[in-house]
């Protein structure tokens, strides 16, 4: 993902091309998403993405639990990188009648992947409490 590791050591100056390889030290950031979510504020979803190469559905569960996390959307590393269409599940966190089954979209435009995701964000954003939507409104 975009910032789950950086550089464990900065360099003085501008490291110099040399003959032999090179290899940079990583260290992990600190989980963002997990982070926000920790901090949630009534009225808010988060929705967290997952590129998985094996047991993809597994993963991205434990990913939303651990993060606390409303959606999940699970990527396909098979058809998503490199191109302008992607196969995505979308998985729900577990709610008071049990887990929601997840929802796996056939491949299609990236952009119709984004308004999938929207539609399930703004729908379980819709299922909150009415308490919290009206103290969101203020």
């Amino acid at each position: 993902a975009v910032a789950d590791y950086r550089p464990a050591r900065a360099a003085a100056q501008k490291i110099k091309r040399g003959a032999g390889p090179m290899s940079v030290a990583l260290e992990p950031n600190p989980d963002i998403l997990a982070g926000l979510a920790r901090r949630r504020r009534p009225g808010q979803v988060f929705v967290g993405f997952a590129l998985e190469t094996t047991a993809g559905l597994a993963h991205a569960r434990a990913k939303l639990a651990a993060k606390g996390l409303d959606l999940i959307v699970l990527n396909s590393a098979r058809d998503g990188i490199g191109g302008d269409t992607n196969r995505v599940t979308l998985v729900e966190a577990a709610r008071r009648g049990g887990a929601a089954k997840p929802r796996a979209l056939p491949v299609m435009p990236k952009r119709e992947v984004a308004e999938h995701v929207l539609e399930r964000a703004l729908a379980l954003r819709a299922r909150r409490p009415a308490k919290a939507r009206a103290r969101k409104a203020r």
